[in-house]
């Protein structure tokens, strides 16, 4: 890598109690080849193992290293806003902790084709997933270049945030973000309403761990990750995004509250479950059908 004052990129590393795997992050964000500068911010929330002996270790090594080392845990959305919040550079990538970039090339080809593609606000790029028994997988095939909308943004995050660089739209986070299960998506909605390509590239240029380290403790729980995207649908359209994209947000908004009134019947939660259901079924009548079918399909098949 190349380091001066002049830096294009600030690749964000949120790392906590990773001393297994930080070295192997790091040495991938170094290891990149490009004609152009980036500063690597590594903000460690207050890590109890030798994470953070690691990092003062490569810092010695590389000045493009900036650490960020709580003296205590302060949760990983408030480590997340703030880091966001000392990104000044043009571009922001990620690489968690926990992950690692597998190619050399990865910055150079997404900033290319980012000041190449002036209407393309985040390129993220395939990855392969790694689980904890050392089974792999990987992604499935897509086009060259897959495009998405902000509408499918909204529907989901189809991103993964290790594999992601944005432009940096100086996006001051929300304080209702605290509260959030996760960062990322909530970043792109703000940084990318006004219409801007989101856009993945089909080549595999990082390795995401599932279910390790920070990410373990949010993958355990359907009911979990259903409650995170209603809490964020609900904050969005109330304060910041567009009154256009309301009639979106309202749907996905149903289309959340319908699978967790199933999955509360799955995990016998039934007096949550039949609380939802009396609003869905009523509000919504020209889908009462699909609502009652799901209600009572899930009850009897728990």
């Amino acid at each position: 890598m190349m380091c001066s004052k002049d830096e294009l990129l600030t690749v964000v590393v949120l790392t906590y109690n990773q001393e297994q795997f930080i070295q192997q992050t790091l040495d991938g964000i170094l290891n990149q080849e490009t004609d152009f500068s980036f500063r690597i911010l590594v903000c460690d929330d207050g890590s109890q193992d030798n994470t953070h002996y690691i990092l003062k270790e490569y810092q010695e090594k590389y000045p493009a290293i900036d650490l960020i080392l709580r003296d205590k845990n302060i949760g990983i959305l408030p480590n997340f806003i703030d880091a966001i919040s000392k990104c000044d550079k043009e571009f922001i990538a990620f690489c968690d902790g926990d992950d690692y970039w597998i190619d050399r090339g990865k910055l150079a080809t997404q900033i290319d084709y980012l000041k190449a593609h002036r209407t393309t606000d985040i390129l993220g790029t395939q990855a392969s997933i790694l689980f904890p028994d050392n089974k792999w997988k990987e992604p499935p095939q897509l086009e060259q270049v897959k495009s998405y909308s902000y509408e499918d943004l909204i529907a989901s995050n189809m991103l993964l945030a290790s594999t992601v660089v944005l432009r940096n739209k100086h996006v001051n986070l929300p304080e209702w973000l605290m509260k959030s299960s996760y960062g990322d998506w909530p970043l792109y909605l703000l940084s990318v309403e006004n219409g801007q390509d989101i856009r993945v590239l089909n080549k595999v240029t990082t390795v995401y761990r599932k279910s390790i380290g920070v990410t373990k403790k949010t993958a355990t729980s359907d009911i979990k990750f259903l409650k995170a995207d209603l809490y964020i649908y609900e904050n969005l359209m109330k304060n910041h995004l567009k009154h256009d994209w309301n009639a979106v947000i309202i749907n996905q908004i149903f289309e959340r509250n319908y699978l967790l009134m199933g999955n509360y019947n799955k995990h016998d939660y039934f007096l949550n479950s039949f609380k939802l259901f009396i609003p869905l079924f009523f509000n919504n009548l020209n889908q009462s059908g699909r609502i009652f079918k799901r209600y009572f399909k899930t009850i009897i098949k728990r």
